[in-house]
């Protein structure tokens, strides 16, 4: 009796902790961020097993279907346009997450040596200042920084400084003393 007691109390935390499981999106996916002009830009997450995901864009209203595999691991591409204004993408597996403030542009990816992480609050803000604070707002830069951590395997999550993506600001360059950031001229 007590085995059987066991056994349908632990049935019932797994039902309800499948039950609870949310959609989650790559550190990648947050408001603010920006996804490659003109291609086929890929979307992944995790949701429950077998669970139906749907992805709606507000730009075009498109929709696309993906479900989740036995891992709940899923993926999709999204059809991106020439770059424009913003607009939101919603993800939703019967809960929905709304990701606002979405560009579509140009993704560059900057990786180097230790010079990379000279802080910006250096040598040249202190040299430049009154032209910085003449610079104006220009949001349609983002950053998307991803804290350093040392591996022997590919891996699966990463860590974001801020939180996710941020927007390019004269307050925020001149203010940022902890945030390493790179300007590449070519």
């Amino acid at each position: 009796m007590k085995t059987m007691r066991k056994l349908v109390i632990g049935m019932l935390l797994l039902v309800s902790v499948s039950a609870s499981a949310k959609i989650k999106l790559c550190q990648l996916f947050t408001d603010n961020m920006v996804l490659q002009q003109q291609t086929e830009a890929p979307i992944w997450g995790e949701a429950a097993p077998r669970k139906n995901v749907t992805i709606v864009t507000s730009r075009n209203g498109m929709r696309y279907q993906i479900k989740a595999d036995t891992q709940g691991k899923w993926s999709a591409k999204i059809s991106t346009p020439q770059a424009g204004s913003p607009y939101d993408i919603s993800i939703s597996d019967g809960k929905q997450i709304v990701l606002h403030d979405v560009l579509i542009g140009e993704v560059w990816l900057c990786s180097g040596q230790s010079n990379m992480e000279f802080p910006v609050e250096g040598w040249s803000v202190k040299i430049n200042k009154d032209e910085i604070a003449r610079v104006e707002e220009n949001t349609n830069i983002r950053l998307l920084q991803v804290e350093k951590h040392t591996s022997f395997s590919p891996q699966q999550t990463f860590t974001t400084a801020q939180g996710g993506w941020a927007k390019c600001t004269p307050a925020g360059l001149h203010n940022s003393q902890e945030l390493p950031s790179s300007l590449v001229a070519i």
